[in-house]
C-alpha cells in the first residue's frame, strides 16, 4: 500500500539482533505515527517471543514475518522499503548495512560496532546512542518525516563495494608471487 511507509528488518532472531526492541520502537512509533508497516526477514530462536508480542499488542497486521529469504529478494525488499532498521546489541561490520545503502535504502540502527563509519549524516540515517524502545522510535520517525536521499546513500555504500575492499589484499598477494619468482 503505497499510503504506508515501510520498514526492513533482515537478520536473525537472535539476542545479538535484538528484533524485540525493534518490535517495541515499532509499537511506539506506529501508535503516534501510524500507517507504518514491519517487514521482519529471518529466522531464529526468537521467534515464538517475537510472534507472542505481535499477539499481544494487535501488531498482526502490521507486522510481517518472513522467513530466510534470496539475496535477489532482499533487494528487492530493500528497493521498495523506506528504512532499514537495526537494533542490535552488538555488530562487527554490519554487512546489511552496506547492502542497504546500495539499495539507496537509509538506515537506523543502534550505535554499535562499525555502524559510525557507515551512517556519517542525516542523509543516510540515523545512528541511536541510547538503546530503548523510545531512542529508537524517535530516530524511525526522523528518518520517515525527510524526503528520501537514495542517491546519497548509494554513494555512502560506494567505498565498501567488493572489488573496492578486496583489491589492496589482492594487490599485496600479487606483490608475494612477483617477488617469490
Amino acid at each position: 500500500d503505497p499510503a504506508h511507509r515501510l520498514l526492513l528488518f533482515v537478520g536473525r532472531f537472535e539476542g545479538q539482533k535484538d528484533p524485540v526492541l525493534l518490535l517495541e520502537a515499532f509499537r511506539r512509533l506506529n501508535g503516534f505515527m501510524g500507517r507504518t508497516r514491519l517487514v521482519m526477514i529471518g529466522e531464529g530462536s526468537l521467534e515464538p517471543k517475537i510472534r507472542a508480542f505481535l499477539a499481544a499488542h494487535a501488531l498482526t497486521d502490521a507486522v510481517c514475518l518472513l522467513g530466510p529469504q534470496p539475496q535477489t529478494e532482499i533487494a528487492r525488499w530493500m528497493n521498495i522499503a523506506d528504512c532499514l532498521c537495526l537494533s542490535s546489541a552488538f555488530e562487527g561490520m554490519p554487512r546489511v548495512i552496506v547492502e542497504s545503502l546500495a539499495c539507496g535504502l537509509p538506515v537506523v540502527t543502534t550505535d554499535v560496532g562499525e555502524a559510525r563509519r557507515l551512517i556519517e549524516g542525516t542523509m543516510v540515517g540515523r545512528l541511536v546512542a541510547e538503546r530503548t524502545p523510545q531512542a529508537l522510535g524517535v530516530a524511525i520517525a526522523s528518518l520517515l518525516r525527510q524526503p528520501p536521499h537514495r542517491e546519497t546513500c548509494e554513494r555512502q555504500a560506494s567505498p565498501y563495494t567488493a572489488t573496492k575492499v578486496l583489491e589492496p589484499v589482492y594487490g599485496y598477494y600479487r606483490e608475494l608471487s612477483r617477488r617469490s619468482r
